[in-house]
């Protein structure tokens, strides 16, 4: 693959799928990293997967919440079909699980409570995920928690890429629903998420087998191990929460996501367990420093012991069985030997080698090994390193740059922490927002709350808005000073009557399929899909709608007082559409504008009424014709050119 893709920068491969791979890549035109999934070449040519691949992107565009990861573009460039993705900083519930095995039960309580809430929002929408498992979940180093890959989400306005006799997801986190194929719903994802809170607190995966059909009857058949017997001291109440949430009737789960967030918020009050992401990023700061959650091992049930008789006559058939096994001539078959995996513990270090793992408070910084610059952000641990000496610089913006030289000793791993100072003339911003919000500061996106990180600000006043589609854009301004941290906190909730009632504004929530740059009365305001309503005075307002591979779409918007006036917009029933095959070739004009050559791959999009299509070809005579459009009507002319 080359360098770039359409107009992404390809940084660095992160995981390779069965039907996809996934890079970090930068989009220079709005200086930010994505996440850029590209499905296999070998794949473009099979329809099903193109249409799952494209499901995927469909999905997340119609669910932007702040627990869900944001799609930002879907399309296609040089053959290669692609989803960039807002990049998040952090790792899978998978990776973290593979370096540690469960989790202290606040964080798990947490993460899990964090993922009901982003599928809840998910499900209000009609939009079921069915492959909830620890590698779909998203702990950033923020403490935020997001769900992600809905290429395998269901919703009744998505095309279904189900066919009878295929299974459809993973068969260890399935729901029996799921296997038998009935209809589902969000009590799927319960399921699911039932079985991933069971493996965070445990450290057990539920449902183990050496093939499908041995996970798949499992399913079926049988419970989990109690998780009493595991964790012995996990809290009764969280136990029966697991244990309702792992029913293998539907009728008896939670029967809303809504529903399972309350149990854990109750749980949280009662039990005086934080469930916040402050206690997720001081575990991930400590990455396996400190306590963790010590292994555990199922508690044996107690067994009656065996009269002597009994245990005398087994003696006797065991040494009988030993003594016919050494007079056997030797014979092996087959014999594989499988290395036991070591317990997760400091970062490798190779035969001879050394490592550092390096923290910084914030975390999120830039590191420079003897001059090199590394790609990973803090914390970080860098392997393979020659024994003696090396210079290690943090980076991070807002901060003063610090360097240290640590002295690596062969097979030693050493710890460097660091805590950043602000520079002068730099102050932060804390934003906090009820229910949630987008955040944007002078004009800029900045993120969705909430997010534990500080955001660096010249001294002086800025304009912060804050952007929820259920309400009214919040305005203000700030005061920052330098070395300071100001702290803003907008409980939407309680301004929304006095928001409704002042002023003479009225408000616009643009949805448009696929997407459209938008600009209202010659401004331009934003590209869809965005998370906020759009304020404007009340009257007429010229709303345009721009993408690329459409006309641009114009219309008249009349805005209420105090009023929100909701556009949905399909772009591909707004247009007719023009399709031509033409012997041998031409270059084709409606009204004068040179829209394409042919053959044409795809018909083009031209405004409804009547228009001017002129064809110039090899020879001199040309083909001109007025047609007549309407829309989401396709007008099919055949012309013969092969005559000059």
């Amino acid at each position: 693959m080359s360098e770039t893709l359409g107009k992404y920068r390809i940084d660095q491969v992160l995981s390779k799928g069965g039907s996809a791979t996934t890079y970090k890549a930068y989009q220079p035109q709005l200086d930010r990293p994505v996440l850029l999934k590209v499905l296999h070449p070998s794949l473009t040519k099979d329809e099903k997967s193109v249409e799952r691949f494209s499901r995927e992107a469909k999905a997340i565009a119609r669910i932007r919440h702040e627990g869900i990861v944001h799609i930002y573009d879907y399309g296609r460039s040089d053959g290669q079909y692609y989803i960039a993705m807002e990049y998040v900083e952090g790792l899978s519930l998978a990776e973290l699980l593979a370096r540690n095995k469960r989790l202290p039960t606040d964080v798990a309580t947490y993460v899990i409570s964090e993922s009901a809430r982003s599928l809840g929002f998910a499900h209000s929408k009609g939009i079921v995920h069915r492959d909830i498992k620890p590698g779909n979940i998203i702990l950033a180093y923020d403490g935020a928690v997001k769900v992600t890959d809905f290429g395998l989400a269901y919703s009744e306005n998505l095309s279904s890429i189900t066919v009878d006799g295929e299974l459809f997801g993973t068969p260890s986190y399935m729901s029996p629903e799921q296997i038998k194929g009935e209809k589902l719903d969000a009590r799927t994802d319960i399921y699911s998420l039932g079985l991933t809170f069971y493996q965070i607190l445990s450290g057990v995966q539920p449902f183990r087998g050496s093939n499908y059909s041995a996970i798949i009857t499992k399913k079926l058949t049988e419970n989990p191990t109690p998780l009493k017997r595991l964790l012995p001291d996990c809290p009764q109440r969280l136990i029966n929460t697991v244990s309702k949430m792992t029913e293998r009737s539907a009728a008896k789960r939670f029967q809303s996501m809504d529903e399972l967030v309350r149990e854990l918020t109750v749980f949280g009050t009662e039990s005086g367990t934080r469930l916040d992401g402050a206690a997720l990023v001081d575990y991930l700061r400590r990455d396996g420093e400190g306590e963790q959650p010590p292994p555990i091992t199922e508690v044996p049930r107690k067994r009656k012991r065996l009269p002597l008789y009994i245990a005398l006559a087994a003696l006797v058939l065991v040494v009988a069985g030993f003594t016919a096994i050494r007079m056997r001539p030797e014979r092996v078959t087959n014999v594989v030997k499988i290395p036991l995996l070591p317990p997760p513990t400091e970062p490798d270090t190779a035969i001879g080698m050394g490592s550092i793992f390096v923290t910084t408070d914030p975390p999120g910084a830039s590191i420079l090994l003897d001059g090199v610059t590394k790609q990973s952000m803090t914390p970080v641990a860098m392997a393979g390193l020659e024994p003696g000496k090396h210079e290690i610089s943090v980076i991070l913006d807002g901060y003063r740059t610090e360097t240290r030289i640590v002295d690596v000793g062969a097979r030693e791993t050493v710890r460097a922490g660091f805590v950043l100072r602000p520079l002068a003339g730099i102050g932060f911003l804390k934003v906090g927002a009820n229910p949630w919000a987008a955040v944007y500061v002078d004009g800029d996106s900045v993120d969705t709350t909430p997010f534990n990180r500080l955001l660096r600000l010249d001294r002086g006043s800025h304009e912060i808005i804050l952007c929820n589609p259920d309400f009214p854009d919040y305005r203000s301004e700030v005061e920052i000073t330098p070395g300071r941290t100001t702290d803003v906190f907008i409980d939407l909730t309680r301004i929304w009557s006095q928001a409704r009632a002042s002023g003479s504004a009225g408000y616009a929530r643009i949805n448009v399929d696929p997407w459209a740059a938008v600009y209202v009365d010659g401004d331009s305001v934003d590209t869809t899909p965005f998370n906020r309503l759009l304020r404007l005075e009340r009257g007429r307002h010229k709303l345009v709608l721009s993408n690329p591979n459409y006309p641009d779409c114009a219309m008249f918007l009349e805005v209420v007082e105090g009023a929100t006036t909701d556009v949905n917009i399909d772009l591909k029933n707004e247009f007719g559409y023009l399709m031509l095959n033409v012997d041998p070739w031409a270059d084709v004009y409606v009204d004068g504008e040179y829209r394409d050559t042919t053959p044409l791959s795809k018909p083009i999009p031209v405004l409804p009424g009547e228009h001017v299509v002129r064809l110039v070809g090899p020879f001199s005579t040309g083909w001109e014709r007025r047609l007549y459009f309407q829309r989401g009507e396709t007008v099919t002319q055949q012309v013969d050119m092969s005559r000059g």
